[in-house]
């Protein structure tokens, strides 16, 4: 019922990250020092607090209790400016917490998307949309929690048609939704999602959205994640930082990792190649690939056919400039080697199962939201 101004000393922020995102153990989210304040969300909002604060060494408070500053904030018109700052809190919150989507945005990016989101208050049993309506908008939950249902539509014994509620999921703070009818195409909800209690969610508009997600391929490959679910493709697994640590876990048990090692440090010696970063170091890195994954000799030697070897122990050692695209032939011929062999296996994997989990795909159908 109070806010709080540090004085001397300093403070530490952590919060209880959700079970079903990514475990039950505290995170430190903020380290407050002196002249910073605290407190103000859970008095702006009317919630609960959002976060612990424990002192890290002896200190001194201003506090400013609960009906003070409400008064305060009626006299002196700072509350817009204060949702401001609450808005990137919560934004750095939840990019603390390690939530997926978050962490597919650069940091040049993050200011940009604050900016673009909107503060939703959504009281106890409110309908956030429902199944069927145009979907202009995605969320993020900050406090609280929703609930995701379907209509299903039935025949009953007489001929006559019958519809059923179904309840497939809930998401709690760091998860989101809204997202389904933004980038399938259809455009219209597929599900309600409502409030199961007074809930904090930050919304972002369509166009902003497509944005956001044009210009990043981790985050547009975790939203083709989200609606393929069971028939994701390889290339969508490859795209996500968590889908190559996901897959190479998998391989690893099936003493296959090479490949993907490969794969990858290919995709990043085109990267520099792309960037000009010098002929000698793409030399190096060329000729590092070559004899870690393709020579006759490799350590951890790749399936390729002898043609595709001879070439690139031509070009590697040769006096020609090399060219980003040095390695295609390759590539292709592990991606398919992966594809075919490999991928079909891992998509029915624990591993494969637990990486959709992360990303807060639900198990059962109807949830494109």
């Amino acid at each position: 019922s109070e806010r709080f101004i540090a004085l001397q000393r300093s403070l530490e922020c952590s919060s209880e990250k959700k079970e079903t995102l990514v475990g039950t153990d505290e995170v430190v989210v903020a380290e407050l020092r002196s002249g910073d304040y605290f407190g103000e969300t859970a008095l702006v909002f009317n919630i609960d607090r959002t976060c612990s604060v424990r002192t890290g060494d002896k200190s001194v408070f201003l506090s400013v209790h609960k009906t003070d500053f409400v008064n305060f904030l009626k006299i002196c018109p700072i509350e817009e400016s204060l949702k401001e700052v609450i808005k990137a809190r919560m934004v750095a919150k939840l990019f603390t917490l390690g939530i997926p989507f978050l962490g597919g945005i650069p940091g040049g990016m993050m200011s940009a998307l604050t900016k673009s989101l909107v503060i939703e208050e959504i009281p106890k049993d409110a309908t956030v949309f429902k199944q069927g309506d145009s979907g202009d908008k995605f969320y993020i939950v900050v406090h609280g929690g929703v609930k995701v249902e379907t209509v299903k539509k039935g025949s009953t014994e007489h001929g006559g048609s019958d519809q059923s509620c179904l309840e497939i999921g809930t998401l709690g703070p760091g998860q989101y939704f809204g997202e389904m009818a933004l980038v399938s195409g259809h455009g219209l909800r597929s599900a309600t999602v409502s409030s199961t209690e007074k809930s904090i969610l930050l919304s972002i508009e369509n166009e902003s959205f497509k944005q956001i997600i044009g210009s990043n391929n981790e985050i547009a490959a975790e939203f083709e994640l989200r609606v393929m679910k069971d028939s994701a493709k390889l290339e969508h697994v490859l795209a996500h930082s968590q889908g190559i640590s996901s897959f190479r876990e998998f391989l690893e048990k099936e003493h296959a990792g090479e490949n993907l090692d490969f794969f990858v440090a290919v995709k990043n010696f085109c990267v520099d190649a792309d960037e000009a970063i010098g002929t000698r170091l793409s030399k190096e890195k060329s000729k590092y690939i070559f004899i870690t994954f393709c020579a006759d000799y490799a350590d951890r030697q790749i399936n390729l056919p002898s043609r595709i070897r001879e070439e690139l122990d031509t070009k590697i050692n040769g006096e020609e400039d090399l060219r980003p695209d040095l390695f295609d032939a390759a590539l292709d011929e592990i991606f398919e080697l992966m594809d075919k062999d490999k991928f079909p296996r891992y998509k029915n994997s624990e591993e494969f199962k637990d990486f959709l989990v992360r990303l807060g795909v639900f198990a059962t159908e109807g949830d494109n939201l």
